[in-house]
């Protein structure tokens, strides 16, 4: 990530959140099944955020 907008992601672009899951899967080496629960669980985390300072 070598740029300052790499480090971010917008939760409401349904392809940026593909092409992280996609990230996710490559980098960390896992199967697509992991990486799937993963993002997910991230997703979730990330949601549940926004909700509290809203």
């Amino acid at each position: 990530m070598s740029h300052q907008d790499a480090s971010l992601v917008s939760i409401s672009d349904q392809k940026e959140l593909e092409r992280v899951e996609k990230w996710a899967q490559d980098v960390l080496d896992v199967d697509k099944e992991k990486a799937k629960k993963l993002f997910q669980k991230s997703l979730k985390l990330c949601q549940e955020i926004i909700e509290k300072i809203v």
